[in-house]
């Protein structure tokens, strides 16, 4: 990828939780951090982007809290689709777990969702150029570049 020489680069996902397809450029990264820059002018502009979210150590209903907060700031209104990563150590003793937080949350979006890329805090930490376009196969649960990640 950094050589500038990837021909093809495309990464299973996990579970499609909203089919469709997108292209765009990625930004996100840890959920506990991107909700912290709200109101900030640190903030993630995601108006027309891919979303990359992951986190670690956190319980389901706080990953929803902070889920819910981005929606009510308005970061979800106009992405072209969202990418859920590693939730390392996200188990939590209520009846619902990540996957449910993130299904009823998501399950009637605008853009494609899927969740389950190796990537973030997980054993698996695979390599996000962000800024980059990418192509989402929601539907076949797919993340790929189309464009080098350098010049």
């Amino acid at each position: 990828m950094l050589t500038g020489e990837t021909r093809e680069w495309k990464v299973d996902l996990g579970e499609v939780i909203r089919p469709g397809v997108a292209e765009a450029a990625m930004m996100g990264g840890c959920l506990s951090l991107l909700v912290t820059t709200l109101g900030t002018p640190y903030e993630i502009d995601t108006a027309g982007k891919l979303l990359f979210i992951e986190d670690v150590d956190e319980k389901p209903y706080r990953i929803e809290r902070m889920l819910t907060h981005l929606q009510m700031a308005g970061k979800l209104d106009r992405l072209c689709g969202l990418v859920f990563g590693d939730f390392t150590h996200c188990e939590g003793e209520g009846p619902r777990d990540v996957r449910q937080v993130i299904g009823e949350l998501f399950r009637e979006a605008p853009y494609p969702v899927v969740m389950g890329m190796a990537s973030g805090h997980g054993e698996e930490n695979l390599a996000l150029p962000f800024g980059v376009k990418m192509a989402l196969d929601g539907g076949a649960g797919t993340l790929s570049l189309i464009e080098s990640p350098v010049a």
